[in-house]
This record gives structure tokens, C-alpha cells and sequence, in this order.
């Protein structure tokens, strides 16, 4: 193999497949990238076993070829060299020669026979695709909800399920849930069924993959893998976790009996002041909705550092009541939704909330989030 390249796209390119390289593998080689130089197109692939990522390198070809090589080493040689440089790459015996103006390495190789297949998918089978900045958004804020935990699988990763022209992506730790609302182009994917679950790792991923400029992200699900197409250059292949998302929808009241509009910043300020009191723990807060002075009485109390109460002038529509929150998911509401007024909508002290924005949503995505209060 004998390709020149940019440091520019080669430092990008390995950037987008350095954090799925296995570390502290029980397989050596997952610890490698293999670069292949094939039909005019180069590609640096990297995988874990679980999850894999391709990415096409722009670069000119002079002899073809592929060999797997330390991607930390080769990560670092790159990253340090300037940002301007013109990089001469070609292997000899296992052995990966890099020359750069003064600058030369060699590093040590291995066969790259020896390196896992990465299952990929044909480009025709990509017939349903999404919007890559709202998916990326979307993704990003359910993440707030994803459980940290292994001791219910099916919370560890994001549900996501096709409905009536949309993709549903849904998360929860059983103390709050997320739902957000996607439109998508294309037809449903086949394989989804009555949904998927993808890994943290996974979302992670592709929220880091995709860059501002990328404008659409395309999907496949087949065979317990979810393949996804980034812009034109970047593949990314997941396994799905194994397990029953439960019927979310249940715990979701169909309606409430109180509904208050609140102007955003003003509860951000509010929360922020209760989070000071409570020295950045997790701690509560009360809610008293005052239907007669229309406004909502934020309430806190320690004993290590005192009380604190604001009042935030709102509208309400229904009943008065006293609901106990925990202020660092009330925090992560108020990061979901979008627009600058929310409406908070409650039925008692010990049923589910929701947070939604008061104006009309995005005309392609909308988001709810639901709470569950801290029962007294």
C-alpha cells in the first residue's frame, strides 16, 4: 500500500474511529485500526466487538493494499505533526513507513487477516433516513434519562420505535422519562418490530460522529444489529440490546388537572438558587402552586445552610397543591425543552409530572418529559 494524504483528514478520520478501539482487550488486535487502501477509496475501521465504525479518507492511491496498526502510536505520531502537513504512508512487511517533511516513523504492524470482519450492509438497503442535526439533538437529550445502572439492561440505552410517520426515541431510569418525536424520510426500517434498544455507547457515538456539517443520517436494523449511514463517508454498525422495553405509555397520564405556564428562565434562576442551598447534592425542593395569586412558591431547606424560597409568576389553570421534586432532574427538564416559556403540567403529589413548551413545537420534533415527584 502507498497513499498520501492531509494530517488534517488523517487526524479526523482516526479521530472518528479512535474511541471504539477495544482497550485492554483480551484480542491484541482490537487494540489496532486496520487502514485499507481498495477500488480507489480508502477506509480506517476500527471495532470492539460490539460496535464498529468505517470511515472513508480522502487520499490519493498509488499501490493498493491493508495492514492493522496500534492506534494509539499512530494517533499520537499524527496529531502532533502540523496541521498543514502532506503525509507519505506506504507498509512493507507488516511495517507502516509515515514521512512528513522532516519528520518520519515506522510503526509496527500486524496482519491484518487477523482483524475482525465489520458487518456492513449494502446502500440500497438504506430506505429510511433522518434529519442528522435533529436526530443528533434529539439523541443528545435523551441521554439525560438513560440509567447508569446494568441492573435493568432494557434502561441502559435508548428505546427507539417507528409509529405513524415518526421515530420515537424513549429513555428513562424509572425515576423520570424522555420522549422525543422525530419525523424521518423514507420508509420504516424492517427489523425494528415492536422496537429496539440501542447501547450508551452506541448513542454516544453517533451523537459524536455526527459533525455540523452532515445532514442526514440513515438507518438499518437486521439480524440484532442496527447499522447507521453518517453523511457519505462514515458506517457505524451496533449489536441492539437484548431485552423487553416495558409499555411506557401506561405510566403517562392522559390527563391533568393542573397546568402552569412558566417562563423558562425565570425557573432556571429559581433552580439554581435551590441547587446553592442544597451545596450542588441532590436534595428537594417544593412546589406550591397558588392558583389564587397566580404564581408558583419554589422551596428549599437545609440544615447544614438555611432556607430559600422564590416566587415566579406564572399562569395556572387548575388546581392548587404541593408537589416535592428532586431540583437536578427538574434542571435537566428545563435543558430538554426547548422554546422559552414551559408548561408543567400535574394531577397530585405522588403521580407523574410533565414538562412540555408551551408554544408550538418544532415543526419535525417535539419532546415531553415526565417526572415522577419525591412521595413525602
Amino acid at each position: 500500500m502507498k497513499i498520501t494524504c492531509t494530517q488534517e483528514n488523517l487526524k479526523k478520520s482516526i479521530f472518528a474511529v479512535e474511541r471504539v478501539v477495544g482497550k485492554k482487550s483480551t484480542l491484541p488486535i482490537l487494540e489496532n485500526i486496520l487502514i485499507e487502501a481498495k477500488g480507489g477509496k480508502v477506509t480506517l475501521s476500527a471495532t470492539n466487538l460490539e460496535l464498529g465504525v468505517v470511515i472513508h479518507l480522502s487520499a490519493k492511491i498509488e499501490r493498493e493494499g491493508r495492514i492493522t496498526v496500534p492506534v494509539k502510536i499512530l494517533s499520537l505520531f499524527v496529531g502532533n505533526l502540523p496541521s498543514d502537513a502532506v503525509i507519505d504512508i506506504s507498509i512493507h512487511n507488516l511495517e507502516m513507513f509515515l514521512v512528513s517533511g522532516n519528520h518520519s516513523a515506522v510503526i509496527q504492524g500486524f496482519d491484518s487477516e487477523d482483524f475482525p470482519l465489520i458487518p456492513r450492509v449494502d446502500d440500497s438497503l438504506y430506505n429510511t433516513y433522518l434529519n442528522a442535526q435533529l436526530f443528533r439533538n434529539a439523541l443528545h437529550k435523551n441521554m439525560f434519562a438513560v440509567s447508569p445502572s446494568n441492573i435493568r439492561v432494557e434502561f441502559s440505552g435508548i428505546f427507539l420505535y417507528f409509529d405513524e410517520g415518526a421515530i420515537y426515541m424513549v429513555s428513562t431510569d424509572s425515576f423520570r422519562l424522555i420522549e422525543t418525536k422525530l419525523s424521518f424520510q423514507g420508509d420504516a426500517p424492517e427489523g425494528v418490530g415492536q422496537g429496539v434498544i440501542l447501547p450508551y455507547q452506541t448513542v454516544s457515538e453517533v451523537i459524536r460522529l455526527v459533525s455540523e456539517d452532515v445532514e442526514k443520517v440513515g438507518i438499518v436494523v437486521q439480524d440484532g444489529q442496527i447499522f447507521f449511514q453518517i453523511g457519505e463517508d462514515i458506517a457505524l454498525v451496533s449489536r441492539l440490546i437484548q431485552g423487553s422495553f416495558p409499555d411506557y405509555k401506561q405510566i403517562i397520564p392522559q390527563s391533568f388537572s393542573t397546568n402552569i405556564d412558566i417562563v423558562k428562565e425565570q425557573l432556571l434562576q429559581s433552580i439554581r438558587l435551590a441547587l446553592a442551598f442544597l451545596g450542588g447534592t441532590v436534595g428537594e425542593v417544593v412546589f406550591s402552586v397558588d392558583g389564587g395569586k397566580e404564581q408558583l412558591i419554589l422551596h428549599t431547606e437545609s440544615e447544614k445552610t438555611g432556607k430559600n424560597t422564590s416566587l415566579i409568576p406564572v399562569k395556572i389553570s387548575g388546581e392548587s397543591m404541593s408537589v416535592v421534586f428532586n431540583p437536578k432532574y427538574v434542571l435537566d427538564a428545563i435543558q430538554v425543552v426547548d422554546g422559552d416559556e414551559i408548561v408543567l403540567s400535574l394531577n397530585s403529589e405522588s403521580s407523574p409530572t410533565m414538562f412540555v413548551p408551551k408554544n408550538k413545537q418544532e415543526e419535525n420534533v417535539s419532546y415531553r418529559y415526565i417526572l415522577m415527584p419525591i412521595k413525602k
